[in-house]
This record gives structure tokens, C-alpha cells and sequence, in this order.
């Protein structure tokens, strides 16, 4: 058993017999007897020993200050007792030398103490048990071998805390024993290690600095044992550590030899608790904690060791561990690279009523108070043989620490220093998992989105498919969430998610655009673009005013109409009527009962190729009363129309072939433009195959390109967060400007042609041979002309052949066509 030895290595009767495990053999009655008898007449012959020293040179140099005495001038206990300053040690009178060097002389000297002096100190010496063998012992009655550990146990403790011993009291350091000068760890403005200062400057708040406060430390460490709990949403931080403290209580002090040589006693502590702590504890504070360890941690034995040094610098000291779950808010750093970051955050541990001057904080000397297994650069750090991190999200990478003193800015606390230490914990996270369960599918699903510019626009199943790419993605975003924060910062995997979002709902809406332009059947992008009543408000072409000559021209076609009436009974008449309301329902698309002014004009050019005008065949219907206004055309206004411009009406053969053929090329003139429609939307699929991919590709390499320190200097600027997630868009449009460029070359290649085909005086620059190609073109093709006679009827109807015939008047058609 630990402290059983005898003290100082003197050999006591009966030394080898205190083992407190060892059982004692009971000897026969009758030879207790004859050694009884035996030991009374040795005793009658004997004196008993005397044992003892005097104490007259406890005061005395070297000893004054010391607990130790010098050996005496061998005083009898009668003349030690006759002198008031001098008293009696009843114990053995060992002596031992003591080495030293005279603080005034310089020289080494040697001179001899009684080894169990500081038993005899007048603060213990009556407290002292003598045993008749002149050893201390436990108790009356009881001699050195009888005592075991227990027995010397109870009497230290009694005689350390029984003895007016006050828990709440901070032990503290008589001013003798140390140069208060030697206390300056409040910084000037000026020092380099000062981090803040006051508004005026002339105070510096925090400074980071190792300089003592005080005379009393507290020393600090802490061995973290395992990574509990990380809590990203509400910044919780749960960890299972060691806290180790160290300080010197110098009402605690005690000598192993006087206490059967008892190196180190266990006494119950806990702080924060008067009736469960037997000694004090240090008033120490996790000022960012959810739980406080201020009684937050379960009451465990602190160790009291006792005095090794003649001098007394080693008494009172007491190490205290308390293993425990410290729970912190932390304001983690290094977020922004979520889920590739380094995540830290900082335990601030400081006194939460003492100052510095009365209880000093500082980190131990052995490995700057930090210890965890799986420190790579220690290998043989003890602390549990199940401690460390397997299996877990989050494994600690780094610790550091740094110790910084505060000084508050308030009348009569500048002059309190208040010492603070700061343990910034750095984790390392699993970083494969989230690779493979939340980036890696985010980008997958992007790139499977864009599987919609591949499928034809004729399947609707392409619509479905892109609806289902974005609830996916919403569903995966939500998964993610819940292992963020909910913060104004963005992360890595919030920008992640949001451009790849924006790149699902740019493939959806893709696919909507191609379905409405693949499946389009009007000739303009007017028409598919602005509503009906919005395009007749605004933009609808009306019909135009003529001028004096065309209005009594219209008057005559009037009056040529009133004189077919006649002939509206007979067969012809009805079987002619037939065949309009055929014409006129194949141009009236919409079923609205009236026609527009540019369906007239195709089936005016078809009816009378060239010999068609825009102005004066049109006109008469705003100049007449059969117009029902200027903007649509009715069935009875298209058969006044038909009966007055058709040459060979009264044909009635002649009208169906008419008739038929008309409706031949109307079919195959809605074919073209629907076709010219697809190839639109397989333009935007093409463009969007190439473009978009490689832009994704773009910015998902510019994104991982960003290391922790980019991205988190980012988060302080709104522009750089727009810019960045903005950096698919260049690439885009470069390669749109690239396509545009490319088409626009060759339409001019095409016009040019056209030109060298048509002569000098055909005009194609002028925009109407666009829009002539899409009517016209289609109609003499079907109607089997040569080349040469299409472009006759262009040159026959171009805008300057047209402007021969006469100018409209103000308000009128021309610029609209």
C-alpha cells in the first residue's frame, strides 16, 4: 500500500509488518504469556528511551520562514521548556543535511534539521499523536504498526479541514513571499501583443500575453476525449473532455513523514457546491456554454500531494479532474466550404467573479493544457483506451491554444485584469459521405435534366421528365438543409444548389419554349407573341384610306356589286357562295367570323398574282359602308370583295379549280410555317445541347476552384456571391453571340446570292423579300412556276415597283406593311 513506508527511509520496529493487506498469525496463550513475563522484567531493569528534540532553532538562519528546525544545542526537555520562545518535540531526533546557498554570502553551505520538525510547528504540534516509540501515530493507544492506510487517511484529513478550513474562502499567497512589481500582465497600447484598444487609445483592452497577474495561479488543462455531438442549426457544440486544474492551497500543506509518509490524499470536490465540496475549487467558467461547468460537472476527488521541498514551494498543491460533457454555443468559422470545410470554433474559459490579481489563469506547462489521442504529431498521448473518434461525422484535427487578458473600460475595474484562455478546436468532417450523398447526386441530377434537349419535342413525356429532374433536386435540397444552419452566409453546397436548381429550371423552361414553338401554326412571331385583342389595339394592320380617284373607283365597284345581286338565286350564285365560304373559313383560323387584313393580302396575290395592290383593292372596304370597321373583314365584305375582283366568276368550274388550288396551297403554306417553327425549336435544342453543359461544366470547375478563404471573403460582398453563381451566364452568351454571328453571315451569304440571280434591280435588302419568301414563295411553288416567273411577280410587286402607283395619305397603311 502507497504510504506505508517508513518516513525518510528510517527502519521502525516492526516496519515489515505494515502492510495493511497482510493478516496477522495469532501466537499460542501460553507463549503470549512468556513473553509477557519476559518483557516485564526486562522492563524492570530498563529504563524506557527518551525520545525528543528541543525547538530553539526553528526562527533561527537558515529556518526562519521554513517549517523545518535546526539541529538544537541538545537543550534537556526541562531546560527547552524553562525558555517562553523554545518548545518540545516528543518524536524521534533523525537528522538530515540541508543544502542551500546564503542568499547574502553566496556560499554553499550544509547544515543539519531535525527530519520530523515541521510535525512540531506550532500550528500542528497540537495536533500531534507521539507514539511510545517515539513515531507519529494515527491515533491513541495506537503505536506505528498498527496504523493503515485508512487510519492515517482519516487524521490528515481531519487535521487539514477540521481546523477552520472554509470552502468559500480563495486561498491565497502572503504578499512577503513575492515582488508585486513582478505582476504586469496588463499591456500598454502600444505592445505588440495588444489586440484591441479603448476609443481614446490610451487603453489596451485585450493583449495577448503570458505574463502573470498574480501570485496565486490557476493552471488549466484539458484532455478531449471524444467528440460528443455538432449541432450546425443551433451551433451547439457537445464535447467529452477532462478538464484537469491545478493550484496551490497553501491551508492544505502537509508533510509525508508526519502522516505515516502519505504522498497524496483524495478529498471530494465540486464546484459550485458548498455542501458537496470539502475544499475549494477554482471559480472557473465556460463563457460561451449552453450548460454551465460551474456545477455542471459531477463531484470528483481532487489530490492533495504533500510537501517535497525543504523550502515549503511545492505545499498545498492540488491537481483536480473532472471528466464531463462541456456543451458550447460556438460561432463556427470556416463554414463557407460546407461540406469540404474545416470547421473550428472556440472555448472561452475564464474566472467568472475573481480578477486576475486574486486567482491568475494560465495554461499548464505540459503540452500548453491540450491532449487528444488522436493528435498525429503525439503517438503516445494516454487518455482512455476507448478515447478518440471511429465511425463519426466529425473527427478533431487541430487544437490550439493561447491565453489573452481583458481589461473592461469602466471607472474603478481598469486597473483588474481579467485573464481569459481560448481553445480554438479545428474538425475535419466526412468529407466522402457528403460527396457521394449530396454533392455527387446534385450534380448528376443537373446533368440529367439537361437529357431534355435530347428528346424529341413530339414525345410529351420531355415535359414530365423535367418536372421530375426539379422535384428531385428540391427533395435532395431539403435532405441538405437539415444539415445547415439557417444563416444569411452561403456555403459551398448553397451555391452548389442553386445554380444547379437554376439549371433544372432552365432545362424545364427550355422545354416548355420548344413545346410552344414547335407546336405553333401562326406566320409571325407577332401573332404567337401578343394576344388578340392586345395585337388589335396596338398592332393590328389596318385597312387604308384612299384617295379621291380610289374612292370613285370604289364607288364603281359598288355599284357593279348591286348589279350581280340579281344573279344571287340563281344556281351558280350558290354553288359560287360555297366556294368562298370554303376560302373565307380556311383564312378565318381562329374562327372568329372575320378575316385580317393580311390573310386578304395572301388571298389576294394568290387570286390575282401581280396584278394584285395592296391600297387599291383593299381600300374601298374603309371608304365603303360594307367594312364593318377597319380592322377585320366579315364573310359578306369577302364575297363583295371576291364577286368584284375574280375575273370569270360566272365560271363556275373555273371557281372550284380556283377553289381547290387555293386551298391546296393554303395547306401547304400552313405546312412550311409550321415547319419553319420546328426547325426553330430544334435550333433552341441544339444551341442548348452545347451550350448549356459546357456552361454547367464552367462553373461547377470555377466553384471548386474556391478555397476556404476566397469563399469566405465572398460572403462580405453581395456583388462577388452574384458574380460568382452569374458565371454560367458568360459562357452562354458567348456561345450565342457566336451562333448568332454564324446565321447572320449566312443569311447575308444567301441574300447575296439572291441578288447575283435576280439582277440590279431586284431589291432583297429591303426586308420584303423575307417576308415575300414566306408567302409568296410557297404559293408559286406549289402552282409548279419557273424560277423566273417567281421573281417577275417579286420584282412585279416589290416596294418599289408598288410606289409608282401612288402614295398613301397620312395615317394610312404604307409603313405598316
Amino acid at each position: 500500500v502507497a504510504g506505508l513506508r517508513t518516513p525518510r527511509g528510517l527502519r521502525a520496529p516492526g516496519a515489515a509488518m505494515l502492510s495493511a493487506t497482510a493478516p496477522r498469525a495469532s501466537p499460542p496463550r501460553a507463549l503470549v504469556g512468556v513473553v509477557a513475563l519476559l518483557l516485564g522484567c526486562a522492563m524492570a531493569q530498563e529504563e524506557d528511551p527518551v525520545y525528543g528534540f528541543c525547538m530553539d532553532q526553528a526562527y533561527s538562519p537558515p529556518w526562519d520562514g521554513l517549517d523545518y528546525a535546526g539541529v538544537s544545542v541538545h537543550l534537556t526537555e526541562e531546560e527547552c521548556l524553562n525558555k517562553t520562545s523554545y518548545w518540545w518535540c516528543p518524536l524521534r531526533n533523525e537528522t538530515e543535511l540541508y543544502n542551500y546557498t546564503d542568499p547574502y554570502t553566496g556560499e554553499f553551505m550544509s547544515k543539519p534539521y531535525y527530519v520530523f520538525s515541521p510535525c512540531c510547528t506550532r500550528a500542528l504540534i497540537d495536533l500531534l499523536l507521539p507514539g511510545p516509540d517515539g513515531w507519529p501515530t494515527c491515533q491513541d493507544y495506537y503505536i506505528w504498526e498498527d496504523c493503515a492506510y485508512h487510519n492515517w487517511a482519516q487524521k490528515l484529513t481531519n487535521d487539514l479541514l477540521a481546523q477552520g478550513y472554509d470552502v468559500s474562502i480563495t486561498p491565497g499567497t502572503p504578499d512577503s513571499y513575492y515582488n508585486k512589481s513582478d505582476f504586469g500582465c496588463i499591456c500598454s497600447p502600444d505592445d505588440p501583443g495588444c489586440l484591441r484598444k479603448s476609443d481614446d487609445g490610451r487603453m489596451c483592452l485585450i493583449c495577448e500575453t503570458n505574463a502573470k497577474c498574480g501570485p496565486d495561479t490557476i493552471f488549466i488543462g484539458m484532455h478531449f476525449f471524444k467528440v460528443h455531438n455538432i449541432n450546425l442549426r443551433t451551433s451547439e457544440l457537445a464535447l467529452s473532455v477532462w478538464l484537469r486544474q491545478e493550484w496551490y492551497d497553501r491551508r492544505l500543506k502537509y508533510y509525508p513523514q508526519c502522516y505515516g509518509d502519505i504522498n497524496m490524499i483524495g478529498v471530494q470536490a465540486k464546484s459550485g457546491s458548498l455542501q458537496q465540496s470539502r475544499i475549494w475549487t477554482p471559480d472557473i467558467e465556460l463563457y460561451n456554454s449552453e450548460t454551465p461547468i460551474w456545477g455542471g460537472f459531477s463531484e470528483r476527488l481532487a489530490n492533495i500531494y504533500a510537501c517535497q521541498r525543504i523550502d515549503g514551494a511545492d505545499c498545498g498543491y492540488v491537481f483536480w479532474s473532472t471528466p464531463g460533457i462541456m456543451k458550447a454555443l460556438c460561432k463556427y468559422k470556416g463554414l463557407a466550404a460546407f461540406p469540404f470545410d474545416t470547421l473550428s470554433c472556440e472555448l472561452e474559459l475564464a474566472s467568472w467573479a475573481t480578477d486576475g490579481r486574486v486567482q491568475d489563469v494560465r495554461l499548464t506547462d505540459v503540452d500548453s493544457g491540450i491532449q487528444w489521442v488522436d493528435d498525429p504529431s503525439k503517438k503516445d498521448t494516454k487518455g482512455g483506451i476507448n478515447a478518440g473518434s471511429s465511425y463519426q461525422d466529425y473527427v478533431i484535427k487541430r487544437i490550439t491554444s493561447r491565453r489573452l487578458v481583458l481589461v473592461y473600460d469602466e471607472e474603478g475595474r481598469r486597473d483588474q485584469p481579467w485573464p481569459t484562455l481560448l481553445y480554438k478546436i479545428e474538425f475535419s468532417r466526412a468529407g466522402g459521405w457528403y460527396e457521394s450523398k449530396l454533392v455527387f447526386p446534385m450534380i448528376v441530377l443537373t446533368c440529367l435534366s439537361f437529357i431534355t434537349f435530347w428528346i424529341s419535342p413530339e414525345m410529351g413525356e420531355r415535359l414530365v421528365f423535367g418536372i421530375t429532374a426539379i422535384l428531385a433536386m428540391l427533395t435532395h435540397d431539403i435532405v441538405a438543409s437539415g444539415m445547415m444552419p439557417i444563416c444569411e452566409e452561403r456555403t459551398y453546397l448553397n451555391y452548389l444548389s442553386i445554380v444547379c436548381q437554376a439549371f433544372a429550371e432552365f432545362a424545364l423552361f427550355e422545354t416548355a419554349l420548344v413545346l410552344w414553338v414547335y407546336h405553333q401554326e401562326v406566320d409571325t412571331w407577332m401573332k404567337a407573341l401578343v394576344p388578340a385583342p392586345v395585337r388589335q389595339m396596338l398592332c393590328m394592320k389596318r385597312l387604308p384610306l384612299l384617295t379621291r380617284q380610289s374612292i370613285i373607283e370604289a364607288d364603281a365597284m359598288k355599284m357593279k356589286a348591286k348589279r350581280r345581286k340579281s344573279y344571287q338565286e340563281s344556281k351558280d350564285a350558290a354553288v359560287r357562295d360555297q366556294l368562298f365560304r370554303m376560302m373565307f373559313i380556311e383564312m378565318d383560323k381562329n374562327y372568329s367570323g372575320f378575316v385580317e387584313p393580311d390573310e386578304l393580302i395572301f388571298f389576294g396575290s394568290f387570286i390575282q398574282g401581280s396584278r394584285f395592290r395592296h391600297i387599291k383593292d383593299l381600300g374601298f372596304f374603309r371608304n365603303t359602308d360594307m367594312g364593318g370597321d377597319d380592322l377585320h373583314v366579315n364573310f359578306e365584305d369577302f364575297v363583295t370583295f371576291c364577286e368584284t375582283k375574280i375575273e370569270n366568276i360566272d365560271d363556275v368550274e373555273f371557281m372550284k379549280m380556283t377553289c381547290e388550288n387555293f386551298l391546296k396551297v393554303s395547306a401547304r403554306r400552313s405546312y412550311l410555317i409550321q415547319e419553319s417553327w420546328q426547325e426553330t425549336a430544334n435550333a433552341i435544342d441544339s444551341f442548348c445541347r452545347f451550350a448549356v453543359p459546357f456552361a454547367f461544366f464552367v462553373f461547377v470547375c470555377t466553384l471548386n476552384s474556391k478555397d476556404i478563404t476566397d469563399l469566405t471573403e465572398i460572403e462580405s460582398t453581395l456583388s462577388a456571391q452574384w458574380i460568382l453563381m452569374f458565371t454560367p451566364v458568360w459562357p452562354m452568351m458567348l456561345i450565342g453571340f457566336t451562333c448568332c454571328a454564324l446565321r447572320i453571315h449566312q443569311y447575308q451569304k444567301l441574300a447575296s446570292m439572291k441578288k447575283r440571280v435576280g439582277g440590279e434591280g431586284a431589291d432583297v435588302g429591303s426586308g420584303w423579300f423575307r417576308s415575300y419568301s414566306v408567302e409568296q414563295d410557297a404559293t408559286h411553288r406549289d402552282l409548279a412556276l419557273p424560277d423566273s416567273e417567281v421573281l417577275n411577280a417579286a420584282k412585279e410587286n416589290s416596294p418599289a415597283k408598288r410606289s409608282k402607283v401612288g402614295k398613301p395619305q397620312a395615317g394610312g397603311f404604307g409603313s405598316d406593311f
